[in-house]
């Protein structure tokens, strides 16, 4: 990320980062009794093949976003059609034909959480270092479970709950800023701030004269005194 960008992640975004996988990892449900399915290696690998792309895939839309957001969002979108198109045959094919009510909640998917969603990640992604987007993003899990119990009436143990809680503390302490000594400024600097006009430089410039010479008499005048 940082040979990529050029960016460096701060202490508190490589402290936060870990913070918040443990409460992802809560959340997955990992230490309840039925986690694993039928095949966990093959659920291992699917995760780890798909937290990939996942990456790869959010660092060309930071690196070709730009000022457009909804430009890349839709060739990816394409692109994603078209391979699913060319690859539905090997898993069973794909039924084109638009059945209802399956098809208007997929349409309803398609037009509200996706599309404005990744239109404010896209947006973003180009405005924001790498470490704290995927930092960030990492609030979808929690999001997830409390739209289950929300929308479909389920209830979270108290595992995930506090995996919650964990991502909530690991999001807000990674996400804050550290102010670089620019920003914050010195005691005595210019500032505005009190404090700035402590130290002045003295005035170096030179006394005026007490009684000024005329270099030269006024006509009429007579002879300059001296006193």
């Amino acid at each position: 990320m940082g040979g990529l960008f050029g960016e460096r992640p701060s202490t508190r975004l490589m402290l936060g980062t870990p913070v918040v996988f443990t409460g992802v990892v809560l959340i997955s449900g990992v230490f309840d009794s039925a986690a694993y399915g039928s095949d966990p290696l093959k659920g291992v690998l699917a995760g780890l093949a798909t937290s990939v792309s996942y990456a790869v895939f959010l660092l060309l839309m930071k690196g070709g976003g730009g000022d457009r957001a909804a430009g890349p969002l839709a060739h990816a979108t394409v692109v994603a059609t078209v391979v699913m198109a060319v690859l539905s045959p090997l898993f069973g094919g794909a039924d084109l034909v638009p059945t209802w009510p399956g098809h208007w909640w997929l349409l309803l998917l398609a037009l509200g959480p996706q599309v404005l969603g990744w239109s404010l990640i896209t947006y973003s992604l180009p405005r924001q270092p790498a470490a704290l987007t995927a930092l960030l993003l990492l609030i979808q899990p929690m999001t997830t479970v409390a739209i289950g119990a929300l929308a479909l009436g389920e209830r979270p143990s108290v595992v995930q709950l506090a995996g919650c809680a964990v991502i909530v503390l690991g999001v807000l302490y990674g996400s804050r800023r550290t102010p670089s000594p620019e920003q914050a400024g010195e005691p005595g600097q210019a500032t505005g701030r009190p404090g700035a006009d402590a130290v002045r430089e003295p005035d170096a410039r030179p006394e005026p004269d007490a009684v000024p010479v005329r270099a030269a008499e006024e006509p009429g005048a007579g002879p300059v005194s001296s006193t």
